[in-house]
């Protein structure tokens, strides 16, 4: 099971509860993404790939030489979680990796962005050094200001690796909540 790391949670006194729930509700959401895509990944059983299947796994838990090999594994658990969420959310536009879908938590024509660097009205950030893997819109404060909250899907060895980005994403004032979804090495090898 996919679980997260919060690097923000900070929320300034014109945020609403909605914003909030929705943040949070969509963290779920992504988490249960995340599960059901590294154990699809780990369908492939390695024990009928033979040799190759057994370098394979080998490969997945060796350190060192083969980091590659499991930056390539996160890669393809990154793009069935976008997938899954095109699936689930549906949307209803898609504009250079925005979506707009209709109705979800509470708010109604709101975009989520996958690794999005521009700035948007909804996305008040712009990113020149780094790439948050998803960004959802949460919408206007009560003073009129726009939210957006950053979710970055790694591996658990990679935990902690969005502190070291360009960008500085903590320091970012419209961005109240910093997650990591962290995919499980147990998932994908169904120990």
């Amino acid at each position: 099971m996919a679980q997260f790391k919060m690097h923000k949670d900070s929320w300034p006194t014109d945020t609403t509860q909605a914003q909030k729930t929705l943040a949070l509700e969509f963290l779920k959401l992504l988490l249960q993404c995340a599960t059901t895509a590294s154990k699809q990944y780990g369908l492939g059983d390695f024990s009928e790939g033979g040799a190759h299947g057994a370098k394979a796994e080998q490969r997945f838990y060796q350190t060192g030489s083969h980091r590659f090999y499991r930056a390539s594994v996160g890669s393809t658990i990154e793009r069935t979680v976008y997938q899954y969420l095109e699936h689930v959310l549906c949307p209803t536009e898609v504009l250079d990796r925005v979506y707009r879908f209709d109705s979800w938590g509470g708010l109604d024509g709101s975009i989520y962005a996958l690794e999005f660097t521009s700035s948007l009205t909804e996305l008040p950030h712009k990113f020149s050094s780094s790439r948050p893997d998803i960004r959802l819109a949460l919408g206007q404060g009560t003073t009129g200001k726009y939210y957006e909250a950053i979710y970055d899907l790694t591996s658990l060895k990679q935990t902690g690796h969005v502190l070291k980005k360009g960008d500085n994403w903590l320091a970012k004032g419209a961005v109240p909540l910093i997650a990591e979804i962290i995919w499980l090495d147990d998932d994908i090898m169904h120990q």
